[in-house]
């Protein structure tokens, strides 16, 4: 999400990114994004990552986009 996939993406795409994600963050929390991790990542992510993930104030992500 934040990493190189979308350092070339033009300010004007980002805002629309940004518009979509909030909402969606701000309804589902972090499951929705750790939910794909089985989508995207090549080996498992570890449980006690994704606890760490959740223990993460989701709002302070939210500030951060």
């Amino acid at each position: 999400m934040g990493s190189g996939a979308l350092g070339e993406t033009s300010p004007e795409a980002l805002g629309k990114i940004v518009a979509r994600l909030v909402p969606e963050f701000r309804e589902h929390g972090w499951n929705k994004m750790i939910d794909q991790f089985g989508v995207s990542e090549r080996e498992p992510v570890p449980e006690w990552t994704k606890e760490r993930i959740r223990a993460t104030d989701v709002e302070q992500f939210i500030g951060y986009l």
